[in-house]
């Protein structure tokens, strides 16, 4: 017989706060924001994370968060594209599912394809290492309002990997931009000089 796991052992949870947190306050040190975000609303300057949003939301979950509005709609694919964002009050990391639904028409033919989108707050699910994706829209119907998934340590695991790789990429960018630049600019501040003698 095994003992029993301690439940600590298991706070997924608080353990992606805590380095999403670190992340966050990272960003906002290095400008990240300001030299590789955007501006989206409500929320602000954001980053996208390319490579986070696929683990923290793989695509065949993400297909669990849509609904089909008429027997002429079939899904198509879904995705999930996480953003974290500089100013927030809770988790930073906002959850965007994109879904594309195939369109048929009573008369036949090839169906067309709408697209959808819908914004999920991320949180804590019924258990420290589940989490809960809860829809931030009042009213999207090609959207469920909640959904809530178990995270193996796999997982865990993966998702920060991809964190920090997404974050890294942004630095990284960044500084080898500044570093391109520098001598274009101590070219110009010469130039600028020799002008006004």
């Amino acid at each position: 017989m095994l003992p029993a796991p301690s439940l600590d052992a298991f706070d997924y949870w608080g353990k992606l706060t805590q380095l999403v947190a670190g992340l966050q306050a990272f960003a906002i040190k290095n400008r990240l924001f300001e030299l590789r975000g955007a501006r989206r609303n409500p929320w602000g300057e954001v980053l996208p994370l390319p490579r986070s949003g696929k683990l923290i939301l793989p695509d065949s979950l993400a297909a669990e968060l849509t609904v089909p509005t008429s027997h002429w709609e079939r899904l198509k694919d879904a995705e999930c594209l996480a953003i974290l964002r500089k100013e927030a009050q809770d988790f930073p990391i906002v959850a965007l599912i994109g879904a594309r639904f195939n369109r048929y028409s009573s008369m036949g033919g090839n169906p067309g394809v709408e697209p959808y989108v819908c914004y999920f707050e991320i949180g804590h699910g019924q258990q420290r290492h589940w989490l809960s994706f809860s829809r931030a829209h009042a009213y999207e119907p090609h959207f469920r309002t909640h959904f809530e998934y178990r995270l193996e340590a796999a997982d865990l695991i993966s998702i920060v990997q991809a964190l920090r790789d997404d974050i890294r990429e942004y630095a990284t960018a960044v500084s080898v931009d500044e570093e391109k630049i520098r001598s274009l600019f101590t070219a110009i501040d010469a130039f600028a000089e020799r002008a006004k003698s």
